[in-house]
């Protein structure tokens, strides 16, 4: 509607460039063809985005720290499986280049957009530019914590400057938000928007109480003071040395990045289940506390999860039962999250609880979610690490299920991965320190890892240093390989899984290695 012929050769340009580089250079082509084409037209954003708007479609924007990848690619896998027309950056290149590239890519030659739903994830920076172009009807929000503070600065300030941009719309998208994560679900509080809320069904943390003095202890845990007294050292041998130094050592209640309130700063109130993940929180200061959940996650185990509906009546229509139930395909307290974010979205524009089921248990990751690949008889699962949250979530999902594992720390500090690396010093390593049997470690920065695993008490005879991504992978396949035709003599049993924690751009090399 708004395109010129220079729009639509741009369009042709764009197909011919990624095609070479997928052809030729074995790459995704996502983002350099847009990035090129932007050195000779300046307005090309401002020209596509215009004609997006116009077309008037749905548009449904995810952002968040954690889990966007997964629930953007849940939604539009949804939408595919109901025979909708899906345009997405599936492959997660989530910052401007990589979603307009997506879009230009499904539009013909002359011209004509060729689907009827776009399902975008968005990195959080680039957010508040994105949706001054484009007008979304729904907004899904993850969580907000920590990440690559020399990218995006304190987390607050990046929540607050996604709230100002939803609020300085003229529209009134729908909001998609946790109830359980304080700064998420700000993004909704005070605002004119529509919103549904969903959580996980779980019970709520309780710590050992022997006296009032305990007892006031464990609220300042719960509020996030434990935090605080940790970085205050209380004398050493104290009730509350002792007892904050137990919870770090056991949990990841001392590293939540939601300790004070949005609203007004003070120190937040706050219980936490048996995943240290908040349930429920309120400010004694201003008031500010989480919304009820419109929907609630119960898991039972890994064989299925069962969706409550609890405020939401619009979708008595919708949902054939009062509850839904699936058997999950990738597992984590935090991916039962982006489940239920996922649904809600689907169920929103009315797809069949049966298209639904389906989606979710036969959904597969993408190279980098919890991506699992055999090599040499070795069970290989690669997991995209870039900040504490994440990798705690991550190390308590597989220590849920082994006992002991090797691993491959791929680590690096390339702008995309952050320069700042000191996050990795907030990952709760102290917990494992005996569940670890071959370490390697690569990448840029493999001596950083190596000290902080030192530190956190890991045996370094374990740990083997290489800068090479491939010889490093090639040396750990064959060592446990070695180890396991030997384990009667080398060790107690047989160890045949290995873990990847890989951050961001080490994940390309990895992908050429083990793909």
């Amino acid at each position: 509607m708004y395109l010129n012929i220079k729009n639509k050769i741009e369009i042709i340009l764009y197909k011919f460039f990624k095609l070479i580089l997928v052809a030729v250079f074995k790459r995704n082509g996502d983002v350099l063809p847009l990035y090129l084409l932007k050195k000779f037209d300046k307005n090309l954003i401002d020209n596509f985005a215009r004609d997006i708007n116009a077309i008037n479609i749905p548009v449904i924007f995810v952002t968040g720290t954690n889990g966007k990848t997964t629930t953007a690619n849940l939604i539009a896998s949804g939408f595919n499986n109901a025979g909708m027309k899906v345009c997405s950056n599936i492959n997660g290149a989530n910052m401007t280049n990589g979603i307009f590239g997506s879009i230009l890519e499904q539009y013909s030659s002359n011209g004509k957009f060729n689907a009827n739903i776009i399902v975008i994830e968005i990195d959080e920076k680039v957010f508040p530019y994105i949706i001054s172009k484009i007008n979304p009807d729904v907004i899904v929000i993850t969580n907000f914590y920590r990440d690559q503070l020399d990218r995006y600065g304190e987390v607050n300030t990046t929540m607050l400057n996604i709230k100002k941009s939803i609020q300085s719309l003229k529209t009134y998208p729908l909001l998609i938000l946790p109830s359980n994560e304080p700064l998420a679900s700000f993004i909704g509080f005070n605002t004119k928007n529509r919103k549904f809320y969903f959580n996980v069904k779980s019970e709520k943390k309780e710590f050992h109480n022997n006296n009032k003095h305990n007892n006031d202890i464990n609220n300042s845990c719960r509020s996030g003071n434990a935090q605080l007294n940790i970085l205050n050292k209380p004398n050493s041998g104290s009730d509350e040395y002792n007892l904050c130094k137990r919870e770090k050592e056991n949990s990841n209640i001392a590293l939540t990045d939601a300790i004070s309130c949005p609203q007004c700063g003070n120190i937040l109130s706050a219980y936490f289940n048996a995943h240290y993940t908040m349930t429920n929180y309120c400010c004694n200061y201003c008031g500010y506390k989480n919304a009820a959940a419109d929907i609630e996650a119960e898991p039972f185990g890994d064989d299925y999860i069962t969706f409550n509906f609890k405020n939401i009546e619009e979708f008595n229509s919708k949902v054939k039962n009062r509850d839904f139930d699936f058997k999950p395909s990738i597992q984590g307290y935090y991916n039962i999250l982006n489940y239920t974010a996922a649904f809600l979205v689907l169920k929103f524009y009315c797809i069949d609880d049966e298209i639904i089921k389906k989606t979710f248990e036969n959904y597969s990751t993408k190279f980098g979610r919890s991506f699992k690949k055999t090599v040499q008889g070795i069970e290989c699962s690669i997991d995209l690490v870039k900040n504490p949250s994440g990798f705690n979530n991550v190390l308590e999902k597989i220590f849920e299920k082994d006992d002991c594992i090797n691993a491959l720390f791929a680590f690096s500090d390339r702008d995309a991965d952050g320069r700042d690396v000191s996050w990795i010093w907030d990952v709760n390593f102290e917990k494992y320190i005996n569940k670890f049997n071959n370490i390697a470690i690569t990448g840029l920065r493999p001596y950083d890892m190596a000290i902080r695993l030192k530190t956190a008490g890991i045996d370094i005879k374990k740990i083997k240093v290489n800068h090479s991504v491939k010889k490093a992978f090639n040396e750990i396949i064959n060592l446990i390989s070695y180890n396991n035709n030997n384990y009667l003599y080398k060790t107690d049993k047989k160890i045949d899984k290995l873990y990847i924690f890989s951050t961001y751009t080490e994940l390309s090399n990895l992908e050429k290695i083990i793909i």
